[in-house]
């Protein structure tokens, strides 16, 4: 366990449940959101987004008002999905890492 790590205020969420509860989060001035692509409600969620101007980085998949996507060879194999979908948080967190250690 990494106990002195970087932290950043974040929340995960199931994108059917999103448009529920974590919606209401999109009304801060600054609300991004990592997706992993994939889920029946994903125009519900991208609807949202569009609206409150918030930024959306999609894994996985194309997504509509996406401004990043990140794709990987056989994204739409469940068990590589499994896999490599944690990578890209894993990386994401290692580059807070050495942008707060400089």
């Amino acid at each position: 366990m990494l106990r002195e790590s970087p932290r950043l205020p974040a929340t995960g969420c199931e994108t059917g449940d999103w448009s529920h509860v974590d919606v209401y989060l999109t009304k801060t001035l600054d609300y991004r959101l990592v997706l992993f692509a994939g889920s029946r409600w994903e125009p519900q969620l991208v609807k949202w987004v569009v609206e409150r101007g918030s930024r959306l980085i999609s894994v996985g998949g194309e997504v509509d008002a996406a401004s990043l996507t990140i794709r990987y060879a056989h994204d739409d194999d469940d068990d590589v999905r499994l896999l490599a979908e944690v990578a890209v948080a894993e990386l994401l967190a290692e580059g807070l890492w050495s942008a707060a250690a400089s």
